[in-house]
């Protein structure tokens, strides 16, 4: 995977998910199928226990604050 400077948005809080870390799996699989990598992906855990893989700009832009 090429090198990006992504923000480190480990434990920071967005509405009801906190990140967990970021999902280089995720991103690799997407880089596998697609060709290329445009984003950072993070496994986030909502407050009721969820945990789910969401695109640094939808937590940064705030499309997405609970599951």
């Amino acid at each position: 995977m090429a090198a990006h400077n992504f923000n480190n948005l480990t434990g920071q809080q967005f509405g009801e998910w906190t990140v967990l870390h970021r999902d280089i799996e995720h991103e690799a699989q997407l880089k596998q199928k697609t060709g290329h990598s445009s984003c950072a992906y993070w496994v986030c855990q909502c407050k009721c226990g969820k945990v789910q893989s969401i695109p640094s700009g939808n937590l940064l832009q705030g499309k997405t604050h609970m599951c």
